[in-house]
């Protein structure tokens, strides 16, 4: 039995964007730490940058070389975007001062669940 043209057509794309890697953003919730912007850096290594959280205030910190922008509009909530300067290649993270959450496509966390490491989308 054959299937109907629509339902193979349907199939074939959904095939397709699954194969293309749509990834879905992942969360991470983070324990708060005083940790300088150097450790930071050094924390995430060969990343676009980091993510901490100290009193309740999400600490931002590109790599050498990234910049990162933030929009606070929203009280406790940053939204940062980190972009390779050389490379173009770029990340945007959201991170949620009250409940100590990162949401990014592709988030590592590193040193004692502490840093949120963001790497290219």
């Amino acid at each position: 039995m054959k299937a109907p043209a629509g339902i193979s057509a349907f199939f074939s794309l959904l095939i397709a964007t699954a194969a293309a890697g749509a990834a879905a953003p992942q969360t991470v919730t983070l324990q708060p730490i005083s940790m300088t912007f150097k450790q930071a850096v050094s924390v995430c290594g060969g990343t676009l940058g980091s993510i901490t959280f100290t009193l309740g205030h999400a600490r931002v910190v590109g790599q050498p070389g990234v910049t990162e922008a933030v929009d606070t509009a929203a009280s406790g909530i940053d939204v940062v975007t980190f972009t390779n300067d050389s490379t173009g290649k770029s990340a945007t993270a959201t991170a949620n001062g009250h409940e100590h959450t990162v949401t990014a496509k592709n988030v590592e966390v590193r040193s004692r669940n502490s840093v949120a490491c963001i790497k290219p989308d």
